[in-house]
């Protein structure tokens, strides 16, 4: 157990997803109190954290020690802040308040205090820019304190790791180094001919990104690798072109099976096949809704799901009617559908797909290991993926992804490396290296544990995991480097969401290679958010984009396929 107690509960969530980050398995409970060490309930570690306008004080209490850690972040609001901030942010440092004006969800709600988001002219909140950099020093300071904290210290059965991506703890690390280059480092001003100056900024980003979040250097490397990559390419686009326009998702939440790892919305088809028809009606219905309040002009178009192959000939070529009905699709510069299960394919759909003009599609193998691809649930065969690929081809389709997931159960890096080389000989224009995530209730964690004979919670089964999360990692540097050495190159990358830490690296991030000129422009677009994505179909998220204050917000879809169809009728 871990106590956690604040002066104010803020910033919780991302100090509760680091903690976990760095003790995987122990518990964690927050306290809006802040005691005096060795007052609050016993405890392996506990940690005071006390917040003040100019300065963070922490304590760190276990085995029956006490470490004590002080910053001094006054300094933030006279540094790398523009004038206007500073001004703002000094006066607000300054508020006289008592410890409870300060400490207290519930005190004036109409008082600017210094931690806060201030109100702009119009009522609303505004981005504080010191609130930013006041996170990312508490951030810092539980981080080391943690990590660095002597063996001799630690509480016995207590697991700690030092996370390889420092404090970052959200999905998209390479938005933080595409935003230093957009921002302190003005990447729109650069000479990018000039060679020397490209790696100079890029190294500052590195260091930046090392000092400033505590992650390690390959990593901070590749982010900045895969920032440098999406903004040359949006810079090809055009900002004003990018900002003004969207993007269509078309969600198909049918699957044949729903496999064993599978946390997306998805329907057996066996068992719901009787409300497709039903289905495309509703989503008909969005899209001549979405159409309207939005334009008929995407800029990508990217059909997902689900398995939206699983429809049949009749119901595919009818559902991209829909699309060509109420969108320009002639005008989109990328058209993408994923044909992810080889046993949903044969030539005529593909051609089906070709005809409504998709110049993109993913045929995902996961695994190129029989044993593997009938553990999770997949009905198909290595040579089957040998096969789509061949009638992929053949119907004229000339941009292939593949799909893989490392760290399937009962594969070691010799079965994943023989998994890339034989996806790499099909020669796809792209592949994407997911790192499999384990959600606590999900099937796939009671397979894992069977497999590493973990019937209940221990130490020892915490070190089974542990070693399990080391595989991980071999496989995923193993895969980068053979996929770079074959000609491609990282161009987008986003890590998992509230992922079972028992089970997975510190990373957890899925990464996107591609040759040259063959990058999924959606996948940037969205992960960057540098653009509205008009979402339909269930469980779908539309996520709009605020061209004056870049900012996203999301409108999501009802899950359920039912209440989908009932929303939506004519």
């Amino acid at each position: 157990m871990i106590n956690v107690y604040m002066s104010e509960l803020d910033f919780e969530y991302e100090l509760n997803a680091l903690i976990k980050t760095v003790c995987p398995g122990s518990e964690i409970k927050f306290h809006s109190e802040f005691l005096e060490p060795f007052i609050g309930e016993k405890a392996d570690l506990n940690l005071f954290i006390k917040l003040n306008p100019s300065s963070i004080d922490l304590s760190l209490s276990a085995a029956g020690n006490l470490v004590d850690a002080h910053s001094d972040v006054s300094f933030l609001s006279v540094s790398s802040l523009g004038e206007s901030d500073k001004a703002e942010i000094c006066e607000e440092s300054c508020v006289q308040a008592s410890d409870n004006d300060i400490h207290d969800r519930d005190s004036d709600k109409e008082s600017v205090l210094w931690h806060k988001n201030p109100k702009d002219e119009t009522g609303g909140r505004k981005k504080n820019p010191y609130r930013l950099e006041y996170k990312n020093v508490l951030k810092r300071m539980v981080m080391k304190a943690l990590t660095e904290l002597p063996d001799s210290f630690r509480p016995d059965g207590m697991l700690f790791r030092k996370p390889v991506w420092g404090t970052m703890t959200g999905v998209r690390p390479s938005k933080i180094a595409l935003n230093l280059l957009e921002g302190k480092f003005s990447f729109d001003e650069l000479d990018l001919d000039d060679e020397s100056l490209r790696s100079s900024v890029k190294e500052r980003v590195v260091s930046e990104l090392k000092s400033e979040y505590l992650c390690s250097d390959d990593r901070a490397r590749l982010s900045t690798d895969i920032a440098f990559r999406e903004k040359e390419i949006l810079n090809k686009l055009g900002n004003d072109r990018v900002e003004d326009s969207f993007s269509l998702y078309a969600g198909i939440p049918f699957c044949p099976t729903t496999c064993l790892y599978c946390s997306f919305t998805s329907y057996p088809l066996k068992a719901y096949s009787q409300y497709i028809d039903a289905y495309l009606d509703a989503i008909e219905f969005e899209m001549e809704k979405k159409a309207k309040e939005f334009g008929c002009n995407p800029l990508t178009i990217y059909v997902g799901g689900g398995t939206p192959t699983s429809l049949n000939h009749k119901q595919l070529d009818r559902f991209l009617g829909m699309i060509d009905k109420n969108f320009n699709v002639a005008g989109a510069i990328e058209y993408t559908v994923e044909a992810g299960r080889p046993d949903t394919l044969d030539l005529e759909k593909l051609q089906i797909l070709k005809e409504h003009k998709v110049d993109r599609v993913s045929i995902n193998p996961q695994s190129m290991q029989l044993k593997t691809l009938e553990k999770i649930g997949r009905f198909h065969t290595p040579e089957d993926i040998v096969k789509c690929f061949e009638m992929a081809r053949k119907a004229g389709i000339q941009n292939i992804n593949a799909d893989l997931i490392a760290g399937l159960p009962g594969e070691d890096v010799l079965d994943f490396s023989d998994t890339v080389d034989k996806v790499l000989s099909l020669n796809p224009e792209s592949v994407t290296v997911h790192s499999l995530v384990i959600k606590r209730a999900s099937r796939m964690r009671e397979v894992l544990d069977r497999e590493l004979q973990i019937n209940e919670e221990s130490r020892e089964n915490d070190i089974k995991r542990l070693k399990r999360a080391d595989l991980l990692d071999e496989m995923i540097k193993f895969s980068n480097n053979s996929i770079v050495k074959f000609g491609l190159k990282p161009y987008y990358m986003y890590r998992q969401k509230n992922a079972n830490v028992h089970y997975q690296s510190s990373g957890q991030e899925n990464i996107g290679y591609s040759k040259e000129g063959f990058e999924c422009l959606y996948n940037i677009l969205m992960m960057e958010e540098k653009q509205s994505i008009v979402s339909v179909g269930a469980g779908a998220s539309t996520k709009l984009y605020d061209k004056e204050t870049k900012t996203v917000s999301r409108v999501e879809n009802v899950k359920s396929l039912k209440d989908y169809i009932d929303r939506n009728r004519r």
